[in-house]
């Protein structure tokens, strides 16, 4: 049973290493869910799980960035501090 409070929420917009040559592309958050894994045989899980969108697409021919990121463990993302500017 997961006892913390979810890392990331819907709409959070966050980066990731997950396909290194688009770390810099900045995505939004578009799936949140805790899970308890039965078997773990990578490094430990974050007990969350989300998915991510492509990024933003080029305002001039409105292509995404990149790919969409399915479900995959938290701890691979890293939240973007909005500027409070």
């Amino acid at each position: 049973m997961i006892k913390t409070d979810a890392p990331f929420a819907i709409g959070d917009r966050v980066t990731t290493e997950f396909i290194h040559e688009h770390s810099d592309v900045v995505r939004t958050v578009t799936e949140v869910e805790a899970y308890n894994p039965i078997v773990n045989l990578g490094p430990p899980s974050s007990g969350w799980i989300i998915a991510a969108d492509a990024g933003e697409p080029c305002p001039t021919c409105g292509k995404a960035p990149s790919q969409e990121i399915p479900v995959i463990d938290s701890g691979w993302f890293q939240k973007v501090e909005e500027d409070a500017s």
